[in-house]
């Protein structure tokens, strides 16, 4: 008997899961459609969703479009009730943000990443912020996604290694679970860039793909079935330390001629400033990668365009190598740089298409992110929304 009603239980479960989510794929659904695309009965998709109405979680929006018998009624979450928290300890600051749960930011606020104990006093950042938010809304909080520069146990919150901020084995998300006293869910920045992708923006609903992120170092994540891969010790995609050239420049992991020695925010600007030498520019030893970006976009410097050029040649053979690799449906191309998109994105794209594998039709696309600063706190956000979509108790801002 005890396994039949459990069997029943993670039955009604997956159902319900089910539902959210095709809920959340449409924005508004009606019954009829959830049980046509679900595969479920009218039956089970009427009792479940009038559970999920009854709790709160989703709500009933305007009428849809008639077919011929009465308008259907749609279905679509509450936005005015319940909300999510999402936190960003990079290595330049720390972010808090507040959504709805369709991801509309209606809280934000940011520091300095704290030079000294910057454990303690990030943590002090973002309960604050909470506290701060909480006292001006009735809304429910169902828990926090937190975005973490480095490796992440994603499984135990823990901060494996930060190298940016010197953190070894820092079990922050416990901690700061029992400073809010809500659920804390913990991972890679970049895999979280990449989970929000996939949920609100150029990857939506794209279940094979692969995410690179240009900044500081370059970083990447790989889904397959629509899953991430977190590797065997929750180490996949580094993209930035595959090699492209044996004899290249010293990387901070101790190899030679990674890729991020060829392409992130330090190598543009060596790169700059080796050219300065060469020929006459209007940058100058102090320009940044932003100013390298508008100088090829607006003036058409000659070593703005040549830094350019080398950043989209070694991105393009980068992506290449991943499309021979993963044979993804698309690869998503992000950076925190500004424009970076209209200088890079041309020459990536025909850098990479030009080394594709002969006799390979590979239709990968080949985009560039449009949630910009927001990637890491969006994908926080679809971080917690998913758990809730496995698991309703957390709705409240319950462990389940």
């Amino acid at each position: 008997m005890k396994n039949s009603i459990g069997s029943f239980s993670r039955m009604k479960s997956t159902n319900i899961t089910l539902i959210l989510n095709k809920i959340r794929e449409h924005g508004s659904i009606s019954r009829v459609q959830i049980a046509k695309e679900t595969g479920l009965t009218p039956a089970t998709v009427t009792n479940l969703t009038s559970e999920l109405l009854t709790a709160g979680i989703i709500v009933e929006a305007d009428t849809g479009c008639s077919t011929g018998g009465r308008k259907p009624i749609m279905l679509k979450f509450n936005t005015s009730d319940y909300g999510i928290c999402s936190a960003y300890i990079s290595p330049v600051k720390v972010e808090f943000a507040v959504a709805n749960f369709e991801a509309d930011i209606i809280y934000y606020n940011s520091i300095p990443l704290p030079k000294e104990n910057s454990v303690e006093k990030s943590m002090e950042f973002i309960e604050k912020q909470y506290a701060e938010y909480s006292r001006t809304t009735n809304r429910k909080i169902s828990g926090l996604g937190l975005g973490l520069h480095g490796i992440v146990d994603t499984d135990s919150g823990i901060s494996v290694f930060a190298p940016n901020l010197d953190w070894r084995n820092v079990p922050i998300g416990n901690m700061l679970q029992e400073r809010l006293n809500l659920p804390v869910f913990a991972d890679n920045d970049v895999r979280l860039m990449t989970i929000g992708e996939m949920w609100y923006g150029v990857a939506k609903n794209v279940s094979d793909l692969v995410f690179v992120y240009i900044g500081s170092g370059i970083g990447g994540a790989i889904v397959i079935n629509g899953n991430l891969y977190n590797g065997f010790k929750n180490g996949s995609g580094e993209i930035g330390h595959c090699t492209i050239d044996t004899d290249g420049d010293m990387c901070s992991c101790g190899n030679r001629g990674c890729v991020q020695t060829k392409a992130n925010r330090n190598a543009m600007l060596n790169a700059m400033k080796s050219y300065i030498a060469d020929e006459a520019s209007i940058l100058s030893q102090d320009s940044g990668c932003a100013d390298i970006v508008r100088a090829c976009i607006y003036n058409s410097d000659p070593v703005a365009c040549r830094v350019i050029n080398d950043e989209a040649r070694y991105l393009g053979i980068t992506v290449n190598n991943l499309i021979n690799m993963f044979n993804p449906k698309m690869v998503v191309v992000n950076s925190d740089i500004k424009d970076f998109d209209k200088a890079v994105m041309p020459g990536l794209t025909e850098e990479a298409k030009k080394r594709k594998m002969k006799f390979f039709d590979s239709s990968t696309e080949i985009k560039y992110s449009h949630l910009g600063e927001m990637a890491v706190l969006k994908g926080g956000i679809a971080m917690v929304l998913k758990k809730i979509c496995e698991s309703t108790s957390l709705i409240n801002g319950q462990n389940s």
